[in-house]
């Protein structure tokens, strides 16, 4: 579960306003999109397993014709006194066989996906780890960062978090923001060192990013996450490019269909995984819970995004004045982008009841997906059955 628990309302209603949504909203996002996960490589492993039998001639009918040559050759040996069920069950047998190995194929290829995805998470939490930073102690020793690690252990000691959570800067990490990577019981909290610069001239939104970033942990979705994003390159890797390239190579001259069928795998597996990192940025700003952030995400938005000291110091000298500068993203581009916008963010911090439970269009997609996947599996059953039933032995 993540998120964090909200006050209800009476009667068993919704939360109150300013309260947090209820902690199943992005895992229950995360649920769609391992259930679109599935069923995608679900269709598109079963068609291009389809295409490559059919390339190195081992298609589906020639095995079943095999299985009825052989029932034939069988049948002309065997005395009149042979029992006629016993042929037609062994032909039944063994086109279900085919279809069971079918299916048996598909799931492995489908439990390989899922292996790379849980390597690409291991790795990608590793990785992140292991990243060039500067830890507290160290960025301490420089007269000018005192101040902002005093309010990194400040903060850390009003949220009371726990020993497991290290915050680190990173020197490379653009702009104004922070992330926090790791697995259950070892959580980093990576914070850009261009936080500690703009500390001076903005005290609160170096507070307010680590209060941001503490909110993810105490939601408990950073696993959800890097899961998210290890899936998404998994699809990409194990199941979108095989299925172009047998298209492309393998398929009929007519391959329209099939691309047109990868092109929309992906299209709503990318709405899936915007769908969960859109959520959990607002469930952790909505969990904050503190007066200030508001004020914390509108000066966010105003800073520039230059990474070196240099440039950041150079700019803040001239400071930051007016209002704050918010993308203008059009509607469809909204839909594609995997991070909230800052004023989408400022609004759903005292507005959070839309996150409550997924719209009604991811809950279409996760359906039309699980029933496009049964159909499926269920047509390649019976319609091998039908075949079977169809043949007469002798």
């Amino acid at each position: 579960m993540t998120g964090t628990a909200a006050v209800p309302g009476p009667h068993g209603g919704r939360p109150r306003p300013g309260t947090p949504p209820p902690p199943s909203a992005t895992a229950t996002r995360f649920a769609l999109l391992a259930v679109t996960v599935v069923a995608a490589s679900t269709m598109l492993h079963a068609g291009t397993l389809f295409m490559v039998e059919e390339a190195l001639g081992r298609s589906r009918q020639a095995q079943q014709t095999a299985c009825a040559d052989t029932l034939r050759s069988t049948a002309a040996g065997a005395t009149e006194t042979s029992d006629a069920a016993v042929l037609t069950r062994d032909f039944e047998g063994c086109v279900h066989g085919i279809a069971a190995s079918v299916v048996l194929r598909t799931a492995a290829l489908v439990l390989l996906t899922c292996a790379v995805a849980l390597v690409l998470y291991l790795g990608h939490a590793r990785r992140a780890r292991t990243g060039p930073a500067l830890g507290l102690d160290r960025l301490a020793a420089d007269p000018r960062r005192t101040e902002a690690v005093d309010a990194v252990r400040q903060v850390l000691a009003e949220e009371a978090a726990p020993a497991s959570v290290t915050v680190v800067f990173a020197p490379l990490q653009p702009g104004r923001t922070g992330r926090c990577v790791g697995f259950p019981g070892r959580y980093r909290i990576v914070l850009s060192l261009a936080l500690a610069v703009h500390h001076a001239h903005h005290p609160h939104l170096l507070p307010g990013v680590l209060r941001h970033e503490l909110a993810h942990v105490r939601n408990r979705d950073i696993g959800i996450t890097q899961l998210t994003i290890a899936l998404w390159w998994a699809f990409l890797a194990t199941v979108a490019l095989p299925a172009l390239l047998a298209s492309l190579l393998l398929g009929p001259l007519d391959i329209r269909y099939a691309v047109a069928e990868t092109a929309v795998a992906l299209l709503l597996l990318w709405f899936e995984r915007a769908a969960v990192l859109r959520a959990r940025e607002l469930l952790a700003d909505a969990a904050v819970q503190h007066p200030d952030y508001p004020q914390v995400l509108r000066t966010a938005a105003a800073l520039p995004t230059a990474t070196g000291n240099a440039t950041v110091e150079g700019t803040l000298r001239k400071g930051v004045t007016g209002t704050a500068r918010t993308r203008a993203l059009s509607r469809l581009r909204r839909w594609f982008s995997y991070h909230p916008d800052w004023a989408l963010r400022e609004h759903r911090v005292t507005h959070p009841t839309s996150l409550l439970v997924p719209s009604l269009f991811e809950a279409g997609r996760r359906e039309s997906w699980s029933a496009s996947a049964t159909s499926r599996c269920r047509r390649s059953w019976t319609r091998c059955g039908r075949r079977a039933r169809g043949c007469n032995p002798g």
